[in-house]
């Protein structure tokens, strides 16, 4: 944790020298992991793992994830890539937000710790820390 610190704030030697001395002294980092519960059981992924008997299905739907967010979200990105972190990014569409996009707004929205504020036809969803304010209820 300490060695992410010093990375935030541009310490590259500090974080060199605590990285070293970690291996040095044998820790290791626990990785990092997510899991959810569907039908009364636990379903465990860590990063890389190719374990799960889904895995094949689970990392076909991961690729076409990007290819549908990149041909519904060009809005968005244009807005990343030309406002400084912390602006918030205001987008208007000229219809209703379908589920995708809403569902793939909220995570940009905690990927990029940015708002966004979508205008559409009859409403504002303002997404926040992977949140929307209509509450998932549109």
């Amino acid at each position: 944790m300490l060695s992410n610190m010093y990375a935030e704030i541009g310490r590259w030697d500090d974080v060199k020298r605590l990285r070293v001395l970690s291996k040095e002294r044998g820790l290791k980092k626990s990785p990092g992991c997510s899991w959810t519960e569907i039908n009364g059981e636990s379903h465990v992924f860590v990063g890389g793992d190719t374990s799960h008997p889904q895995v094949v299905e689970i990392y076909k739907l991961l690729e076409e994830l990007p290819k549908k967010m990149r041909a519904r979200g060009l809005a968005i990105v244009f807005g990343l890539l030309n406002t400084c972190p912390g602006t918030v990014l205001r987008v208007t569409k000229n219809l209703r937000i379908c589920m995708d996009c809403h569902t793939a707004t909220k995570f940009i929205s905690m990927i990029y710790d940015r708002e966004i504020i979508v205008r559409v036809v009859n409403r504002f969803h303002h997404f926040k820390d992977g949140s929307c304010s209509c509450g998932d209820y549109w």
